[in-house]
């Protein structure tokens, strides 16, 4: 897998098969880049659904991981920051693991805009 390339594997689940999409975001982003990628890529009709850190071309790069959308229109805004944030007015914590964030591995939670 080359760096900005996206796969398509399809993993097995107890209601059939369940497409998973791979997406290489750079470790070098910070928390605002990492979060407008994340929605870009769900702009395909994809949910973010973790991340995991590999060695890729020689480097260290978050590897995420998005599944098909099943809600209507496009996922919720969302907002990555440091698991030591206080959440942001209007979200609720979703996703917490680890990332490379400015090429450094960070403790984050990926918030989600709330419905009104």
């Amino acid at each position: 897998m080359n760096l900005g390339e996206r796969v398509k594997t399809p993993m097995p689940d107890t209601a059939g098969t369940v497409i998973t999409e791979h997406s290489v975001l750079y470790a070098d982003f910070g928390f605002e880049q990492l979060s407008e990628a994340i929605m870009g890529e769900e702009a395909w009709g994809l949910v973010f659904s973790g991340s995991n850190i590999l060695m890729l071309e020689d480097q260290q790069q978050n590897l995420a991981s998005f599944e098909e959308y099943s809600g209507p229109g496009q996922p919720p805004d969302c907002k990555l920051l440091p698991d030591s944030s206080l959440p942001p007015r209007g979200y609720k914590a979703g996703w917490r693991g680890t990332m490379l964030v400015r090429g450094r591995v960070r403790h984050v939670v990926l918030y989600r805009k709330a419905a009104p």
